[in-house]
């Protein structure tokens, strides 16, 4: 009965991760859309790091305050292939290393929003939205359906 337990927790989490990818192949598709109709849009896949905003905010003639910068980091309660890490209790990703990233980039006045489940560090990001997404991790009729809160945080200046 145990074994039967943790199976069936193992099939619901691995329904869950198979969802989340499928969420953000669905988001990619949508911004990928909006780049046709928005000439100053551009979409990339890379990561966070790679990036020299500064750069960026100085080829298109803008300020870094007027520049949004969006981070679809990989939610901390989940195993994303490419970050996965048995040694500890996460998925692999530097939450650390973003965070001082996020500062850096709010320090240089540029807007930074994360959307994750939790906020990787409060004294950082403050939440600014939020919304429930319904999950179905049980086959059949009448089952149970779960919920997780997605939210939208912003982060801020370290006083």
């Amino acid at each position: 009965l145990e074994k039967l337990e943790m199976l069936q927790r193992l099939e619901r989490l691995e329904r869950l991760e198979r969802l989340q990818s499928l969420q953000s192949l669905e988001r990619l598709e949508r911004l990928e859309m909006l780049e046709s109709h928005l000439p100053n849009l551009t979409i990339t896949n890379k990561s966070y790091a790679d990036f020299d905003f500064m750069q960026i905010s100085k080829e298109f003639g803008l300020k870094p305050c007027e520049m949004l910068i969006y981070c679809d980091l990989p939610y901390k309660s989940t195993c994303v292939d490419g970050y996965h890490n048995s040694d500890k209790n996460t998925n692999g990703f530097d939450y650390d290393a973003f965070v001082e990233w996020a500062q850096k980039q709010v320090a240089l006045g540029f807007n930074v929003f994360l959307s994750e489940f939790e906020t990787p560090c409060p004294a950082t990001f403050k939440e600014i939205a939020s919304v429930k997404k319904g999950i179905s991790l049980a086959k059949g009729k009448g089952q149970k359906r779960n919920f997780v809160l997605e939210k939208l945080f912003l982060a801020r200046g370290i006083k």
